[in-house]
């Protein structure tokens, strides 16, 4: 980057094996020399207005819209405005992009790519904003960061891919989700991946997350919390501390501890924990 204080930017893996890389930057002064990406960037503006040339044409994108680039496209990149632009993107690799197209379209031969290099979706762009902070800051909890991240790679496809094909139908495989219960109970206290339960289920990674909210009307990050509140609070009436009984279960601290056993059961571990013992 430039010498200017605003001009700045991080590339990085949120774990080592991710299938996921992360970037983000804020640029006033720099301006990017034309190049291409070998795997699709998909990215959204916080703050200012980005503009770039692609095939041809001027592309301007402002705050809260998309950037969608296909392989091999060959674009540059600038702020558009004085004050500069702040953003950030998400890089997959072939492996997570073969998986979400066989949850969506039922063939691996399947590929889609993005109609537009700028994508105009309030909706999608902000779930994209929360599911890259939200990767950024959980290497404790994998699942859930690459679930989420995957869902909104796949709704983007969906919305704005040129596959035209809906989505196969949700074929209820209950032994494959109940293989994967098992799994998320007997490992809740480790930091398991999307990855990992969808080989036990023998399910693609994307068709698993499909599966498992079908059947079990939760999606498995969310199920996988839920094994280590009831962990936890096993922990706790052992007369386990609470911070012990946290770490053990396999939350990253007692505070999302307690917001999760809050979530669940309407009090505080602390309230539960003083309960016990009245």
């Amino acid at each position: 980057m430039g010498k200017n204080k605003k001009d700045w930017a991080r590339l990085w893996k949120p774990v080592k094996e991710s299938r996921v890389s992360l970037y983000k930057a804020e640029i006033q002064t720099f301006s990017f020399k034309k190049h291409s990406h070998e795997s699709y960037a998909l990215g959204v503006i916080e703050d200012g207005v980005q503009q770039f040339r692609l095939g041809g044409a001027k592309r301007v994108a402002p705050a809260s819209a998309m950037i969608a680039i296909n392989p091999g496209e060959v674009h540059d990149g600038e702020s558009a405005v004085p004050d500069g632009c702040r953003y950030r993107v998400a890089y997959f690799n072939d492996e997570l992009l073969s998986d979400i197209f066989f949850g969506l379209y039922g063939d691996r031969r399947s590929v889609s790519y993005f109609k537009s290099p700028v994508l105009f979706d309030r909706d999608v762009s902000s779930a994209l904003l929360h599911a890259h902070q939200f990767m950024e800051g959980a290497q404790k909890n994998m699942l859930a960061a690459e679930s989420l991240m995957m869902q909104v790679v796949a709704e983007v496809f969906l919305r704005h891919g040129d596959e035209s094909r809906s989505p196969c139908p949700v074929i209820r495989n209950t032994e494959a989700v109940k293989k994967a219960v098992n799994y998320i109970r007997k490992n809740a206290a480790e930091n398991i991946s999307v990855n990992d339960i969808a080989a036990v289920a023998g399910l693609s990674p994307y068709y698993f997350l499909r599966q498992f909210k079908a059947i079990t009307g939760l999606p498995p990050h969310a199920y996988l919390m839920q094994c280590r509140v009831y962990l936890a609070r096993r922990a706790v009436d052992q007369g386990v501390p609470l911070l012990d009984a946290a770490l053990q279960a396999g939350f990253a601290d007692q505070a999302h501890f307690s917001r999760s056993f809050k979530a669940i059961h309407g009090f505080s571990p602390s309230q539960y924990q003083k309960d016990l013992h009245i």
